[in-house]
């Protein structure tokens, strides 16, 4: 008897055993870039208001960090890159399995794509379906947005990265912290799309494609998911340099959000951003942009909706906790900026102040781009008249004489920005 018993639980011991290897070796051998954006999100047990679901739109146009700290927002960027509305519906579903948000913003910018994932869009599809716990709701994701030979990966992501020991060595432990929520704020304005964009022509609303696609239709499900479960739905699509084709699949969208009876911001319509400044390609904002358009979208959901202002309550403090580190992250970007336009570009934040001088002779009193790039930080640089020699431009910096900001590296600078972080006192220069 004692023997059979041994015969039975031996081999259930030893199964056991085997998974909990499999595990801790496909969490060692896991890519971090997969789990690093949305593990915080499944982690945390902290309510969360509002769910940002989209493409990579809006994970460059929607910065949760910004919406606390100036309204006191709790909220997640879910969006994903290449992640079209069918993945938006799945990570939708399974995300509010894990909790209930108060509002849910979907951007619908993917609409045209008759499809529900591109082909070439497998990695970051990992990002979206990695982080995500194990779950009927997840297995039942995995088999409807992939074909049967790759479903194994989805579910067990050690069929995939088994083979990834090449890679590991004591920095493959060093886990990145990531204080954005979700979002990926984008630094840099001198990719191969190089500034400036100009205002392309906008089509009557009334000019539309409404063709239905496969976005088409989940896009209608995450609506009816979130009105079966008493949650209100936003419909957006985040402002880019759009063609009259995609501007024709855009205006499609009110067709749907009237069905429903949902509000549609279209940010090719609003004139929030500046396409001389706000970019960072033709598709996608960079961080200025982005704040412009989380601040229009955090102003519009106060005025319509009543959140209360979490920052003073101590429920939420870790909220604060990270605020404060996403500020040191915004500063390290100051200090790390590739360019001057890079630069400028950042510190269209207003909570940062900042002192600009330019050398006599200066080619700057001529970059018609340089110019742009000030004035989007909110100088007044049409009261600027002192273009024939040296000048300073001084944003509320105090005691700025009596900093010590550092030697420049090079004699030959053209132009020093003084930037100082009225949060934590910090205060540093960087030339050109």
């Amino acid at each position: 008897m004692r023997k059979s018993i041994v015969k039975v639980i031996q081999p259930i011991i030893i199964l056991c055993l085997l998974c909990l290897m499999v595990w801790a070796t496909s969490y060692v051998l896991r890519r971090n870039e997969s789990y690093a954006k949305n593990h915080d999100f499944y982690s945390d047990e902290t309510d969360c208001d509002v769910f940002f679901l989209g493409s990579s739109h809006t994970v460059m146009g929607i910065l949760p960090m910004e919406l606390w700290n100036d309204y006191g927002i709790t909220s997640y960027n879910l969006a994903n890159n290449g992640q079209w509305c069918a993945g938006d519906y799945w990570v939708l579903k399974n995300a509010l399995d894990e909790r209930t948000p108060r509002l849910v913003v979907l951007d619908a910018y993917a609409v045209f794509a008759d499809e529900k994932h591109a082909e070439g869009h497998m990695d970051y599809l990992h990002e979206s379906f990695d982080p995500i716990p194990l779950s009927l709701t997840k297995l039942e994701a995995v088999r409807d947005m992939f074909a049967e030979e790759n479903q194994a990966e989805f579910i067990f992501p050690f069929t995939t990265y088994h083979n990834r020991w090449e890679y590991i060595d004591a920095s493959y432990f060093e886990r990145t912290p990531y204080y954005q929520k979700g979002a990926y704020e984008n630094a840099s304005t001198e990719l191969p799309f190089v500034l400036p964009y100009d205002e392309n022509e906008l089509l009557p609303i009334s000019q539309s494609n409404d063709t239905e696609t496969i976005s088409k239709t989940y896009l209608r499900k995450s609506i009816e998911l979130c009105q079966e479960r008493g949650i209100p739905v936003i419909l957006t699509v985040t402002p880019f340099h759009a063609s009259d084709e995609l501007q024709e699949w855009v205006n499609s969208v009110y067709g749907i959000a009237e069905t429903y009876n949902v509000p549609f911001i279209n940010g090719l319509q609003e004139h929030v951003i500046d396409m001389q400044c706000d970019l960072w390609d033709e598709g996608h904002l960079n961080s200025s942009g982005a704040r412009k358009w989380t601040a229009y979208i955090g102003n519009y959901i106060t005025e319509n909706y009543d959140f209360s202002d979490k920052r003073i309550d101590e429920t939420y403090a870790s909220w604060n906790t990270d605020y404060a580190n996403y500020r040191m992250y915004e500063a390290n970007q100051l200090q790390q900026a590739e360019s001057l336009n890079a630069c400028l570009m950042l510190l269209q934040d207003d909570t940062f102040d900042y002192c600009i001088t330019i050398r006599e002779g200066s080619s700057l009193y001529e970059d018609e781009t340089f110019w742009n790039l000030l004035a989007n930080t909110g100088a007044d640089v049409e009261s600027i008249t002192n273009v024939a020699g040296d000048f300073c431009i001084v944003d509320q910096i105090p005691n700025a004489a009596e900093t010590d900001w550092g030697t420049p590296e090079s004699p030959d600078w053209e132009v020093e920005i003084l930037i100082y972080d009225p949060s934590t006192g910090c205060s540093f220069s960087r030339y050109w």
